[in-house]
């Protein structure tokens, strides 16, 4: 080198020799930020999921219910050309007592099962829920809900615990993780408690 030239010296130069030496500061690094990814992932909330034992069943058997009802209605002509030796009156009230009863009993499921939820998926600390139904032709589709709208159920259901705007829901207790029928299912009053806001309004 020339005389009285500074020459940069290697940021690994010191006291300790070696490749280790080289490679602290880099491995601290590393460690720091693995270290704050790791914090940041702590934060985060593991989602609850639950999935109704009944929810396959049910959309099977509301399937079912709609493909007999599109029979019976396609049929109608069948039955009302067929020569079979009844009069035209009664082929036709037969055809029309065949598709009557299968629109009952195919609105009936509807009505008594629409409330049925069959999935419900929440992120720990959120504010909303996300869960799933079934449509009249079985088709599954899913809702986003939130927990400050939940209300019990107002009127008569058979298969309802809950309600958000007027729309009825029904969560498996026995079957779903009990935060979220904490969240979600309001509690059931007292068998004495309904009788005593009653006399109180009265008062």
């Amino acid at each position: 080198p020339l005389p009285g030239r500074m020459w940069p010296q290697h940021p690994c130069a010191g006291s300790q020799p070696g490749p280790k030496a080289c490679h602290t500061s880099a491995e601290e690094a590393r460690e720091d930020r693995l270290g704050e990814d790791g914090a940041a992932a702590a934060e985060v909330q593991p989602a609850v999921a639950f999935e109704a034992p009944l929810g396959q069943a049910l959309r099977r058997v509301k399937v079912l219910s709609v493909t007999s009802l599109g029979l019976a209605l396609c049929s109608t002509p069948v039955l009302v050309l067929l020569d079979a030796g009844a009069t035209a009156a009664g082929k036709a009230m037969l055809a029309g007592t065949l598709c009557a009863f299968g629109a009952f009993t195919t609105g009936m499921l509807h009505w008594f099962a629409s409330p049925y939820v069959t999935h419900v998926t929440w992120q720990r600390g959120a504010d909303h829920v996300t869960l799933g139904k079934l449509t009249f032709f079985g088709v599954p589709y899913t809702e986003t809900l939130k927990v400050r709208l939940v209300e019990p159920v107002q009127g008569f259901h058979p298969l309802a615990n809950f309600s958000v705007r007027g729309r009825l829901y029904y969560l498996d207790k026995d079957n779903a993780d009990p935060e979220l029928v904490e969240l979600l299912v309001p509690p059931e009053p007292e068998p004495g408690e309904e009788g005593e806001v009653g006399d109180s309004a009265q008062d």
